[in-house]
C-alpha cells in the first residue's frame, strides 16, 4: 500500500466484493475510463483502500482519471478510434445533458 492508501479507510467487504465483480482488471484503468466514464455520474470506490493490491492500484488510478478531465480526454484520444470517441461523447450527452 502506498502512503496515501494507508490514509484511506479499508473498504467494507461488500464493497470490495462488488468492485471485484464490476471492474475488469484484465483491462487497464485507462481503457476502462476511456470507454465507460460517460456511464458514471459519481465514482466513490477510490475513497477506500482495498485488501487486494492490484485491485487497489487499479481503482485508485481509475479515480484519478475520472477526476482529471484532461487525463480522461487523453485516455480517450489514445484508446479509442474516432468512431468510438463519437459514440462515447454521444452517450455522455444522452446520459447527463438531456434535461438541460
Amino acid at each position: 500500500m502506498s502512503k496515501v492508501d494507508k490514509q484511506l479507510p479499508l473498504a467494507p467487504l461488500n464493497c470490495e466484493r462488488l468492485a471485484i465483480q464490476m471492474f475488469p482488471l484484465g483491462m487497464s484503468p485507462e481503457e476502462y475510463a476511456a470507454r465507460y466514464a460517460a456511464d458514471w455520474y459519481c465514482f466513490s470506490f477510490n475513497r477506500y483502500c482495498y485488501r487486494d493490491p492490484e485491485l487497489n492500484r487499479w481503482i485508485q488510478r481509475l479515480g484519478e482519471i475520472f477526476s482529471t478531465p484532461a487525463l480522461l480526454a487523453q485516455c480517450q484520444e489514445e484508446m479509442l478510434t474516432s468512431e468510438e470517441l463519437v459514440k462515447v461523447r454521444q452517450r455522455l450527452v444522452e446520459n447527463f445533458y438531456k434535461e438541460i
